[in-house]
């Protein structure tokens, strides 16, 4: 085999293999690629050494100058191949630990997602169970208030004395007539308790979905921060291989070096940003009590029993929009109180006598020193119907943060009743606007708002 050949035999083994290595995210593809080639060149390398030591004894050929140029060429291609060899090692090492931190953090990521679904059906299951028994409850009610109202008619009836045969049962009919009330009143009672129960659980429920939702955001979050810090890397080692290249490596030298990882980047958050199935919470209305309105059976007793518990928390405030990141929401959809029991109809309910100043006086927070008191003379005549939405929280918040509904220091917010304005603190300016009465009220300072 003449030197000529040999050289012509060897030149063709890396030029002819055109390696390309496709780059994978996680770096082990390609980190098996480039060390499958090298064992390729490397063995090519020494079949063509052998070939060219057992052609030059065979044929009892001298060692020309262009052997010993060739066997030169050859230790050193071996010697530069040795090298990248070490560093391709030492690059694989690196990057398969990193691959294995990554794994066992979506393993803890997988067993929290589970853990998120979880309370959240079961917080869900209980409120259905809370609906479940309150549709009962009413239905229970109204059935007694039908029984009850026939039974009281039977015993008016009878009262009269029109009917000889009905007045003889008057004493059966009065007794049945108690009876019906009687159980009308605890059903009520029950109804009562059932719609504060799920009213709770209905809060419940939605600071569940708020909680959950901003876990799975922040699992989604670290997701990204990791998967970058592990496609950089994973660049970076592979750009390490690029720079020890020779020329008889720039094909796959100039591939990595094309790598984009920015792309893929982009895809792994548009799918983070959708992989939440929880990708939005409801507004709050709370369960409304529904009484029975009926003139005849408040006459005997049957009234309405319900006030809404002062229990409800507002949600955390901070929930994740489908779009990422976080939204401010609405103040009604945080504080809202849904409306209170319809007005009663002339000598309708009459409600027990409570505290001096209504149940507003017997739950006020203690104003704080400064608060500036409303004057009496100058309260507006409640609004008939249906209360507006009270705003009752429990942030503290200055004027270098934002509290946590969005208010800042100088923001107004607007309610209908100076009633109401009293579960705020700050400065407040009324302008008179048709019938109704509009109070604004302006934060200038810290406050604690309870």
């Amino acid at each position: 085999m003449s030197d000529d050949k040999a050289m012509q035999f060897f030149s063709t083994i890396p030029n002819g293999y055109k390696p390309c290595v496709e780059y994978a995210w996680d770096g082990k593809q390609s980190c098996k690629q480039v060390a499958a080639l090298i064992a390729d060149w490397s063995k090519a390398i020494k079949v063509c050494g052998s070939d060219i030591e057992s052609r030059t004894k065979k044929y009892e050929l001298p060692e020309s100058e262009a052997t010993s140029t060739l066997k030169v060429a050859v230790d050193s291609l071996k010697a530069s191949l040795q090298t990248f060899a070490l560093k391709m090692q030492e690059a694989c090492a690196i990057m398969e630990k990193d691959r294995d931190a990554f794994v066992e953090m979506r393993h803890a990521q997988s067993n929290s997602k589970r853990e998120a679904q979880k309370t959240y059906e079961t917080s869900r299951k209980a409120l259905e169970k809370a609906q479940s028994h309150m549709n009962s409850a009413k239905r229970s009610y109204d059935s007694a208030c039908r029984k009850a109202e026939k039974a009281i008619a039977q015993r008016d009836d009878a009262k009269s004395g029109r009917d000889p045969k009905l007045a003889a049962k008057l004493d059966k009919f009065t007794a049945t007539a108690n009876k019906e009330i009687n159980k009308a009143k605890d059903l009520e009672s029950r109804y009562s308790d059932s719609v504060n129960e799920v009213r709770k659980h209905q809060v419940e429920f939605r600071n569940t979905t708020f909680k959950v939702l901003n876990d799975l955001q922040n699992l989604e979050v670290q997701r990204i921060k990791v998967t970058t810090a592990m496609i950089d890397l994973c660049v970076k080692e592979h750009l390490k291989m690029a720079s020890l290249m020779t020329a008889n490596f720039e094909t796959t030298a100039k591939k990595i070096s094309e790598i984009s990882h920015a792309r893929d980047l982009d895809g792994f958050i548009a799918k983070a940003k959708t992989e939440s199935k929880l990708s939005s919470v409801p507004p709050l209305v709370l369960e409304s009590y529904v009484h029975h309105r009926n003139p005849t059976l408040e006459r005997e007793g049957i009234r309405q029993t319900f006030h809404a518990q002062d229990e409800v928390k507002a949600p955390l405030p901070a929930a994740p929009s489908p779009n990422g990141g976080t939204k401010k929401q609405d103040l009604n959809d945080f504080l809202g109180k849904g409306p209170r029991p319809p007005t009663s109809p002339p000598g309708g309910i009459q409600k027990p006598p409570g505290p001096p100043g209504g149940p507003a006086a017997a739950s006020k927070p203690p104003k704080p020193p400064g608060a500036v008191a409303p004057q009496a003379e100058k309260k507006a005549p409640k609004p008939s119907g249906p209360r507006p939405v009270v705003a009752r929280a429990e942030y503290e918040f200055t004027a270098e943060e934002d509290n946590d509904l969005g208010f800042k220091i100088g923001d107004y917010i607007m309610v209908t009743s100076r009633e109401d304005a009293e579960w705020w603190t700050g400065e407040r300016t009324t302008h008179q606007l048709n019938t109704s009465t509009l109070t604004m009220l302006c934060f200038r300072q810290k406050h604690v708002i309870g």
